[in-house]
Order: C-alpha cells, then sequence, then structure tokens
C-alpha cells in the first residue's frame, strides 16, 4: 500500500473521530441546555403557584372576587402570568377554615402547593387615639388609660399607656400643642416626625416605625339585607324604646328633648351618606346596663348635647362603625357629656372636643383631639375581638409526585 493510500485513510479516520467528539459535544451541550431550561421552569412554576396562593389570599381578606368562578361556593380562577399560568381553587370557605391548591404552569411543568388557613381578627383598637393619617391634640385635651375589667377608672386604676399615633410619614404627622399631654407613647410611620409645641408633653417614648394594619369596615350581611325602615326621628319630650334586634334606617336624629333607650343586644344600620347620627341639644340615647350596641353608619356622625350615655360603663359595650370617607368631619363627638364607648372609622376625619372625656378609643384617617376633653384609653378593648376577620396561613406544602407533565 503507497503512503498516499495510507494518508488518505488516517485522514478519514481522524475525520471520523472528529465528527464523533463533535457530535458528542453537541449533545451534552443540547442535553445541559434542555436541563438549565427546565431547572428555570422547575423554578418559574413554583413561584407562578405562590403567585396564585397569595391571588387567594388578596381575594379572601378583600372579598374581591373579580375574574373568578363560583361553583357552589368554591371559588376558581385561571390567570396567565409572565411564561405560565396559575390555576387556583379555594373550597370550604363557607366552613370558616378555606383551603386552597394552587397550580403553577410553565410549559410541561408544574407544581403544586396546598395550604389550610385559619381566622385571625387583627387588634384595632390599640391606643387611645390613632390616625391611619395623621394625629392632633391642642388644648387641654391629654390621654392616659385603665383597663374596664378591673372596675372603672380612678387613682387604683389609672395607668400611662394612653399611647397615640399614625401611620402617616409626613413631618409633622403627629401634632401636639398648647397644653396637650400625653400619658402614653408616640408613634409615627417610617420617617413620620413629631412636632411639639408650647406646653405640650409626652411621657412616653417616641418612635417612627407604625405600621399598624387597619381593615375596611365590613357591614354585616345581616344587616345590609334588611329593608331600610327609612329615617328615625325622637324630638320634643318624646321617649322610646328599641329592644334587641337588627334595624336599618336611613338616618337616626335625636334633638330637642328626645330620648331613646337601647335595651339588650341592639345592631343599627344608618345608611344616609349625609347625617347618619345625630344626637343633638339635650338629646339623649342610653344605652341600658346589660346592653350591647353596634352602630354601623356610612354618612356623618355627630354627637353633641346630652350625647350617649352608656350605663353599662364599658366601652366594649358601644362600638360605632363608619364607613365614611368623604370631606369633613365623618365623626364629631362634642358637648359636656363623658362618653363610653369606641370609634372605628379609617376613612373618615374624628374630632373630640368640648368638656366631656372620651372613655374607650377612636381610630380614623385623620383623629383630633381638642378642647378640654381627655380620651382615657380602655387596655380592654385592645384584647376585644371586633369580628373584622382575615385570614392567614396556618399550614402550608408542596405537593409530591410528577412535576412533569407527559
Amino acid at each position: 500500500m503507497n503512503r498516499k493510500a495510507v494518508a488518505l485513510i488516517l485522514s478519514c479516520v481522524v475525520s471520523v473521530v472528529l465528527a464523533i467528539l463533535g457530535l458528542a459535544i453537541l449533545s451534552g451541550s443540547i442535553a445541559e441546555n434542555n436541563m438549565s431550561q427546565r431547572n428555570l421552569q422547575f423554578t418559574q412554576a413554583f413561584w407562578l403557584a405562590e403567585a396564585g396562593l397569595q391571588k387567594a389570599l388578596y381575594s379572601l381578606n378583600e372579598d374581591n372576587w373579580q375574574g373568578w368562578q363560583d361553583t357552589s361556593g368554591d371559588k376558581s380562577l385561571e390567570q396567565a402570568l409572565g411564561s405560565g399560568t396559575y390555576n387556583v381553587e379555594i373550597s370550604n370557605i363557607s366552613g370558616g377554615q378555606p383551603q386552597i391548591i394552587a397550580i403553577g404552569l410553565v410549559g410541561q411543568i408544574q407544581r403544586v402547593v396546598e395550604a389550610s388557613l385559619t381566622e385571625v381578627s387583627p387588634l384595632v383598637f390599640t391606643h387611645a387615639a390613632f390616625g391611619k393619617t395623621s394625629l392632633t391634640m391642642t388644648g387641654n385635651s391629654a390621654t392616659d388609660s385603665y383597663d374596664s375589667s378591673l372596675g372603672a377608672y380612678g387613682i387604683s386604676n389609672r395607668t400611662l399607656n394612653g399611647d397615640v399615633g399614625t401611620n402617616g410619614s409626613s413631618v409633622g404627622a403627629v401634632s401636639l400643642a398648647g397644653n396637650a399631654s400625653v400619658g402614653g407613647d408616640v408613634q409615627t410611620g417610617a420617617g413620620g416626625t413629631v412636632e411639639v409645641s408650647g406646653n405640650a408633653a409626652i411621657s412616653g417614648d417616641v418612635s417612627d416605625e407604625s405600621e399598624k394594619e387597619i381593615p375596611s369596615v365590613e357591614i354585616p350581611s345581616s344587616l345590609s339585607s334588611l329593608v331600610s325602615l327609612g329615617s328615625y326621628s325622637v324630638s320634643a319630650n318624646s321617649t322610646e324604646t328599641l329592644i334587641s334586634g337588627d334595624y336599618k334606617f336611613s338616618s337616626f336624629t335625636v334633638s330637642g328633648n328626645g330620648r331613646v333607650v337601647l335595651e339588650g343586644s341592639v345592631n343599627l344600620y344608618l345608611t344616609s351618606t349625609s347625617e347618619a347620627l345625630k344626637i343633638s341639644g339635650n338629646g339623649n340615647v342610653v344605652v341600658s346596663p346589660g346592653a350591647d350596641v353596634k352602630i354601623y353608619t356610612e354618612g356623618k356622625v355627630l354627637i353633641s348635647g346630652n350625647g350617649i350615655s352608656n350605663s353599662t360603663n364599658l366601652p366594649e359595650k358601644l362600638i360605632l362603625y363608619s364607613t365614611y370617607s368623604d370631606t369633613g368631619e365623618g365623626v364629631k363627638i362634642s358637648g359636656n357629656g363623658d362618653f363610653f364607648g369606641a370609634v372605628y372609622a379609617p376613612s373618615a376625619s374624628i374630632k373630640v372636643s368640648g368638656n366631656g372625656d372620651v372613655f374607650g378609643a377612636i381610630l380614623g384617617d385623620e383623629a383630633l383631639v381638642t378642647g378640654n376633653g381627655n380620651v382615657h384609653y380602655d387596655e380592654a378593648l385592645g384584647r376585644l375581638n371586633t369580628g373584622s376577620c382575615r385570614y392567614s396561613v396556618e399550614e402550608w406544602k408542596e405537593s409530591e409526585g410528577t412535576y412533569v407533565i407527559e
């Protein structure tokens, strides 16, 4: 065999070997790329499932079911997101312990997350006075605290836990002027400041770490579904009594020497978006001993004159909830009478003035305490279940099994 033939054969052998090596390298590169792509999809599918879980939590807590399908009370949703989709199913909503199954799907890879939820009630009455965006105290106003479960407010039942605060983060989010005195701590939102002028004083600490959860007011369906009885008005020298039950009026007005006595468990829903509740002149609403009153309003609340007399002397037995969100003072408590109760109006401006004291707590979008009135925070309210429940994850797991859809 001549040299040329040998060289040709060697050349062919080398070419074949190089081709095989090139093919092997290419195959390895393709396999590595496929593996990398699958790992990416594997991770993306998990976070899509998590996104579905968070969407379910949001919809439950905000009662927002836009886009969801309802099947005998269970909810389902399919949503495209990024490079994939998530599918979510929520069951046992009416039972109070919803179950969520969330599936994230990218390409042919899916991952499944399951969660069991539990109801939690945020503690809404944690301060003597709290404004979501700002808080102002002027005049001779002051705060301190006591615990109604231990008896009446007094020397032996008085503490300096009358904290005030806001989630506001602006300069002067809390403003204290005149002779205002805070018998407790003062908090603002991150970056917010406290402006103190005149003889105003703070007994406790000042911080800017407030992130208080403030859920919106939910009108119970047992009240919203009622047929309205129109406007309710008592004046002159008349006295009327409302016994235990649920009542829906457009407005509730007590004036002149009018008097309304509330007995037992009374729930009022006032739908007027202007003046929903107005007590003026010598008008008086009496919460009888043993009564438990909750008032829900959509419009303004004006409590003056003889106001509301809470014969139980327990603030938790008189709670006012307001959904008002328009301009002006949504809740105004004035006059010379003491007010034993709690006000929750997260979207409204609240003003406490006059010479009467508040025994309980107030929370609004803006809170203003002025005049000679004091706010004596009832620490028992800090343990109160307001019924404004939200859901949180109690148990969470990723389902085991095949992740690749064949």
